[in-house]
């Protein structure tokens, strides 16, 4: 990984392609253009061990990710783990992001090996998740879904829960570092319950207390959450509460959400009055982090000891 690795250095690895038997490769911050994305769908084609394979950050076009999908699609079905995050193209070139999605969908369509896929900062939009989508219904087999760091808004999140609502088999969606509010959060907590998901990332989002205690309320499903990761969100007093009672149900663990609560009962700090400024009215201080306060009645909860 970014080293200095262009097309010549790709054709070789494409020519020890029934001898070679790396189950992974990670070329991601290579120059390796245009051309070099080609042979590594060649190798791809002719190469039946490898089953990682990490070529983000590589400047490829939509002609090389047409090879590279297209092998997806029909003839490698033994890769399980792809990575094309940050795929920036050349510098004259311009990647459309509905091109992107339009081959992806169809390689998620028939492709019967991948578990693990990370598209981040792709550029995708809502309407390129609607194309996304549509190949995501028939795939059976992903279990990690990436798409991180993309311009994905209320519409796109709601395509993405159609697909959840069907039951698919993945377990793990990052989604966090896009525009998703409260909207899709609601679109989203409809369609969550039918999922098997079990790490949820969607912090640095637009959400507010709505659209938080949405997605919260709507955690307790036949598989449930293991870690759960909301920060960067506009988190109110409500949704602190609940997030401070799960933990005590233990239906959250407290290790495992971005968000730690604890008890403060010491004189309060200066920092917390002047992110609220009726803290002293409060006896009982529960603080996520150092960055949000939550402030309750001792006789409203029941805190440990």
């Amino acid at each position: 990984m970014n080293n200095d690795i262009d097309e010549r250095g790709i054709r070789s690895l494409a020519r020890l392609r029934n001898t070679m038997k790396l189950t992974s490769l990670r070329i991601n911050g290579n120059p390796i253009g245009a051309k070099g994305g080609k042979y590594l769908g060649f190798l791809l084609l002719h190469n039946n061990s490898l089953r990682s394979l990490d070529v983000s950050q590589s400047d490829q076009t939509i002609e090389s990710l047409v090879y590279l999908t297209a092998v997806l699609q029909y003839e490698n079905n033994t890769l399980e783990k792809l990575n094309l995050s940050r795929v920036l193209g050349q510098w004259y070139y311009t990647l459309l992001s509905d091109h992107v999605a339009q081959k992806l969908s169809k390689m998620f369509s028939t492709n019967t090996s991948l578990k693990e896929v990370h598209l981040e900062k792709l550029f995708l939009t809502d309407h390129d998740i609607e194309i996304l989508v549509y190949g995501l219904m028939y795939n059976n087999t992903l279990e990690v879904l990436n798409l991180s760091c993309n311009q994905i808004g209320d519409y796109g999140i709601e395509c993405l829960s159609e697909y959840l609502g069907k039951g698919p088999p993945l377990k793990k969606l990052m989604i966090h570092h896009n525009h998703i509010g409260n909207t899709g959060a609601r679109a989203f907590s409809f369609k969550y319950p039918s999922s098997k998901i079990e790490y949820l990332d969607i912090s640095e989002n637009r959400l507010t207390e709505e659209g938080i205690l949405d997605i919260l309320n709507t955690l307790r499903k036949p598989y449930p959450i293991k870690y759960l990761f909301i920060r960067g969100n506009k988190l109110g007093f409500q949704s602190r509460k609940v997030i401070y009672r799960m933990i005590l149900s233990g239906e959250l663990e407290e290790g495992k959400i971005d968000i730690k609560v604890y008890k403060k009962t010491k004189k309060v700090d200066e920092k917390y009055i002047n992110v609220f400024e009726s803290a002293v009215d409060f006896p009982t201080i529960l603080s996520c982090d150092g960055m949000y306060a939550l402030y309750v009645d001792k006789n409203e909860l029941s805190l440990p000891e």
